[in-house]
């Protein structure tokens, strides 16, 4: 069986499937989204799409499996022909893709976002600005006990406006981490999805060979 050919015809279908999860994921992914929520949704909805494109996938190469094994039947006698047909070769593939050790598994199962940029920016402009704030209680404050009390409550606030600003400040550097995630997740995967499928053609090649030698045939066509 002509598995080469196969996995062509079904290239086409395949990139049309991971265009159409990439163009669906644009709406979660428009200006401005809600960073928490937007990555709480897409850690395990992503992982969910991916698998069901692979099953479409899967379906639709088992399409073209069928029909190469029918090409290559043309010269069989009809005895035979039925014979394949009868066997079910889709239910045995999908039998064997249920199996635990071959089935389509997701490393990892869910998208690992990365520290959200927002809590680094913010964190990182409220020490700042509490660290010159202490230096300037310090200073302002030897022998003045209420003036450094006070100092030090000015620090706590401006620290906490200062990491509201910084916070804000690094929100479109955290949506551009998403989406660089997001993306990095898919393409990983879309390498996991081409691996198992070709599994699966290799799989009903083997499959398909064995019935053809056990009936004394050999194909004449490719």
């Amino acid at each position: 069986m002509n598995t080469r050919k196969i996995m062509h015809s079904m290239e086409k279908d395949f990139n049309e499937e991971f265009l159409k999860l990439r163009q669906g994921l644009e709406i979660h992914l428009k200006q401005d989204f809600d960073i928490k929520v937007t990555r709480n949704f897409l850690k395990d909805y992503v992982p969910k799409e991916v698998i069901g494109k692979a099953e479409i996938l899967l379906d639709t190469i088992l399409n073209y499996l069928m029909e190469q094994a029918g090409f290559d039947l043309e010269q069989a006698d009809i005895k035979l022909q039925n014979s394949f047909y009868e066997r079910d070769f889709r239910k045995i593939i999908r039998k064997w893709t249920k199996k635990v050790e071959n089935q389509l598994t997701l490393e990892p199962s869910s998208i690992q976002f990365s520290l959200d940029t927002r809590l680094l920016y913010g964190s990182t402009t409220a020490g700042m600005t509490a660290v010159a704030g202490v230096a300037a209680t310090v200073a302002f404050s030897t022998g003045r006990v209420i003036a450094a009390i006070i100092g030090g409550i000015a620090t706590l606030i401006a620290s906490a406006i200062a990491f509201k600003l910084g916070f804000e400040k690094g929100a479109s550097k955290s949506r551009s981490k998403v989406k660089s995630e997001v993306e990095h997740y898919i393409a990983d995967s879309e390498t996991l999805v081409l691996e198992w499928l070709k599994r699966v053609v290799n799989v009903f090649a083997a499959e398909f060979d064995e019935f053809c030698r056990a009936n004394a045939y050999s194909p004449g066509k490719e």
